[in-house]
């Protein structure tokens, strides 16, 4: 009964949440919810997509998904699988029989009780019409979208693609590097060809790698402040955030100008109060009331590019050659001279960045 399930290989499936904690709640949350399906778009056809990104929490990535899936459609037709959690009382039994049923086969107690929600998918996915067909997760290091690719390719023999959702680095010991060392899919859609240099240096092969687009939402800037944006990294470089916000205090020391401050979205720290330096909440905010961006190893970088909005990346001792090799990384004596300099300062062309019209008729 669940042997077809069991030859897939389900510690790919769990990878990223070795790195998180599993606590009671997560585990509750694995027996209470299972997965609902609900599709839109033509039948019969041979393009599938599945949007996962409602499970994720993170509405930035449901904003992506959502534009890729209106990009896609206005090339070719395609059929939407949304996926979504929902409660349903008999699952839960059904997770229990799956639990009891399994404990022999190697899996500690909280693998299974991921496993029995993830079974479900596996179950509902196993019931769709999809022999030869060309599927797109949004990030198959993630667990539902690595257990549908596998599925697919293995048993529905079909093309997979997914998605690059972030500016991939290597970070050897992070959850980062799932992306790379976790991607199971045919092919990865890159943002530009500087990507696909980026991930064939973290092992991966360049034929798997296509330079395909970004789908990020530009945010038009009608007018602009004379301040300084400036964007804090992940969790993962505390101390290129410390580098960050001491150079922040030197830039109002300096130029007398403010600058306003966005963490990234994992950055749970309260920092300390520095006089002239404002928290934002959104990159609109911080746009709206500065000249420029400044970063170090912040993917957000591609927003401001996207938004024709000027940016340079700082360069640290610290700061990954995926970044410091753009043209426009530069020390932070630098930043100071252009940001105190009288000319104007204007959006650069990147042109390798990113592919900046995706054929969908040809995947």
């Amino acid at each position: 009964m669940y042997n077809s399930f069991f030859k897939l290989q389900l510690s790919n499936v769990l990878k990223c949440r070795t790195y998180l904690k599993h606590n009671t709640k997560r585990l509750i949350y694995s027996l209470l919810f299972s997965y609902k399906l609900t599709s839109s778009g033509l039948n019969n056809v041979d393009f599938i997509i599945f949007d996962t990104t409602p499970l994720k929490g993170r509405k930035d990535y449901e904003n992506y998904m959502c534009d890729f899936i209106a990009a896609c459609k206005k090339q070719r037709p395609a059929i939407e699988y949304s996926v979504k959690y929902y409660f349903c009382l008999y699952d839960v039994f059904c997770k229990i029989g799956f639990i009891c049923l399994n404990a022999t086969r190697g899996y500690n107690l909280k693998e299974l009780i991921q496993l029995s929600q993830l079974y479900d998918l596996y179950i509902k996915i196993r019931q769709l019409n999809l022999k030869n067909k060309k599927i797109v997760t949004f990030c198959d290091a993630h667990p539902e979208d690595n257990l549908i690719s596998q599925f697919c390719k293995k048993y529905f023999e079909c093309h997979t693609y997914t998605l690059q959702h972030g500016y991939y680095t290597f970070s050897p010991g992070t959850i980062n590097q799932e992306v790379y060392l976790n991607f199971v899919s045919d092919f990865m859609l890159c943002w530009g060809n500087t990507s696909v240099d980026n991930i064939v240096d973290c092992g991966i092969e360049r034929k798997r790698l296509i330079p395909f687009g970004c789908f990020k939402r530009a945010e038009l800037i009608y007018k602009k402040g004379n301040n300084i944006f400036l964007l804090l990294n992940g969790r993962h470089n505390a101390l290129g955030n410390s580098i960050l916000l001491t150079f922040a205090e030197r830039i109002v020391s300096e130029t007398g100008l403010s600058v306003f401050v966005k963490k990234h979205p994992d950055d749970l720290n309260d920092y300390p109060y520095i006089n002239n330096v404002t928290f934002v909440d959104s990159i609109k905010e911080g746009m709206e009331n500065s000249k420029v961006a400044i970063l170090s190893e912040s993917g957000v970088f591609v927003d401001f590019y996207l938004s024709s909005f000027p940016f340079f990346i700082v360069n640290t001792p610290d700061t990954k050659m995926e970044f410091s090799r753009l043209p426009n990384a530069i020390d932070l004596d630098e930043v100071i001279d252009i940001i105190q300099g009288t000319k104007p300062i204007s959006p650069q062309s990147l042109p390798l960045l990113i592919t900046m019209s995706p054929n969908f008729k040809e995947l």
